[in-house]
């Protein structure tokens, strides 16, 4: 089911370059504490590089939602039914040099490695509220040890990266993006933070607050980068 309800998006970049979705789930989980029955993670990606993130999520009290953040560093828009339902104002995500990284390792092995170690490093909570959780109830994340994807080339704008949740019990709130960019002695860690979620939210990195976004919880603004889709009754 959860499957189906994602198939059902057409996305594109620039409006005419198809965006392909990767047809098994990134991540698949449930949250007691919130009532979720079922959820999955897709992936949209292009020239091998995601652009698109999106959680079907089953809520049997509720019915399905569907959210979505752009990952794209160009102007992306999704279809159903040959109709427009999302267009976030680009870029859906800001990458910027990692400070005192190391220098990215020369292997494949090696460097996922120090993803891991680097990814890490961040933090990062969550302040949700009715009708689920209290009024202003603090969530710390936690990082899950496996990356949802790999990607990047020799050949690529990202010689090497992986995209990292930071999670809710099992609920993906935050991810991270993590880049190797440029060449030779030039190639550094680049990184970039962003939301699946509406609530308020921060992110550190070594203590230093990267990231943050104020609280647009139902966020079904359309022309947002994080937009929400629901309740839709299932099947």
């Amino acid at each position: 089911m959860l499957t189906k309800f994602a198939a059902a998006y057409s996305l594109k970049l620039d409006k005419d370059r198809p965006v392909e979705m990767r047809g098994e789930p990134a991540f698949r989980w449930s949250n007691s504490l919130a009532g979720t029955r079922d959820a999955a993670v897709f992936l949209w990606m292009a020239d091998e590089r995601p652009v698109a993130l999106g959680t079907i999520i089953w809520y049997p009290k509720v019915g399905v939602f569907h959210e979505f953040q752009s990952l794209a560093l160009e102007p992306l828009v999704a279809e159903q039914d040959g109709k427009t339902v999302w267009e976030p104002t680009p870029p859906g995500v800001k990458f910027a040099p990692l400070p005192d990284a190391p220098r990215p390792e020369p292997t494949e092995a090696k460097r996922m490695l120090q993803m891991k170690m680097l990814a890490g490093r961040f933090r990062a909570e969550v302040v949700k509220g009715p009708p689920v959780f209290p009024a202003g109830s603090v969530w710390q994340l936690r990082l899950l040890p496996k990356s949802l994807v790999r990607y990047g080339g020799r050949e690529r704008l990202a010689r090497d990266g992986a995209l990292f949740a930071l999670c809710q019990d099992t609920d993906p709130d935050i991810f991270v993006m993590l880049e190797a960019r440029g060449d030779g002695a030039d190639q550094k860690w680049h990184y970039a933070v962003g939301p699946m979620t509406g609530w308020e939210a921060k992110a550190w990195y070594n203590d230093a607050l990267v990231w943050s976004q104020k609280d647009s919880h139902p966020a079904n603004d359309p022309k947002r980068d994080y937009f929400v889709v629901g309740p839709v009754a299932p099947p």
